[in-house]
């Protein structure tokens, strides 16, 4: 099965729910993977 083609369908939270996860855990990220998180945020909220 390939993920990659439905991933736009593949929603398991909102948009404010993934964000809170995000930012509660912060911490665990380093600067560039939480910047590519919040542009993958910013790309499939529109």
């Amino acid at each position: 099965m390939s993920i990659s083609s439905n991933h736009e369908k593949f929603v398991p939270m909102s948009i404010e729910e993934l964000n809170e996860r995000i930012v509660k855990s912060e911490q665990d990220f380093t600067d560039e993977k939480y910047i590519a998180a919040e542009e993958l945020i910013t790309k499939y909220s529109k």
